[in-house]
């Protein structure tokens, strides 16, 4: 259930907040401010991470700026599978941009593999040890600003 919305708006230029504002819809149906939500709150992330997934990519040279990539469903051993929600069963030669454009899960997710050093195979193992992709992809997803402090001074930052 979706019981409030939240929204930051910040200068592209230099990264000042303009402003952050919020509103909650309570257990009697009536709508309150809750803007400290922009700054307290905690939600899982969702295609915001995918910006900082294509700079961990780039940076690792594990992609190139323009790469094509064929959108696909992947298959791991298992059973496990993942696919993109805009192709759920087709083969779709995308890049980078196109990837952003459409959230891309697959584009993402051969990124990963490719930051890991296990580029994807059909039905291929998930790697095991993934502690230094995973900081290479904290890394990229910090200089987009997920997972990092504001820097300004706001009681109770999560």
């Amino acid at each position: 259930d979706m019981d409030n919305a939240l929204m930051v708006v910040q200068n592209p230029n230099n990264g000042d907040v303009l402003a952050m504002v919020g509103k909650q819809i309570d257990k009697d149906g009536s709508l309150t401010d809750f803007d400290i939500g922009t700054f307290t709150a905690q939600y899982t992330v969702g295609s915001s991470v995918k910006g900082g997934t294509l700079l961990a990519g780039y940076q690792n040279d594990a992609i190139n700026v323009g790469e094509e990539m064929i959108d696909e469903p992947l298959e791991f051993s298992g059973g496990l599978k993942k696919h993109s929600y805009f192709n759920q069963d087709g083969k779709v030669r995308i890049d980078d941009k196109e990837a952003l454009m459409h959230s891309s899960n697959v584009y993402m997710f051969k990124t990963a593999l490719k930051i890991a050093g296990s580029p994807y195979t059909p039905n291929m193992n998930l790697p095991s040890d993934i502690s230094i992709a995973g900081q290479k992809l904290r890394k990229g997803l910090n200089q987009v600003g997920l997972g990092v402090k504001t820097g300004i001074d706001l009681p109770n930052e999560t």
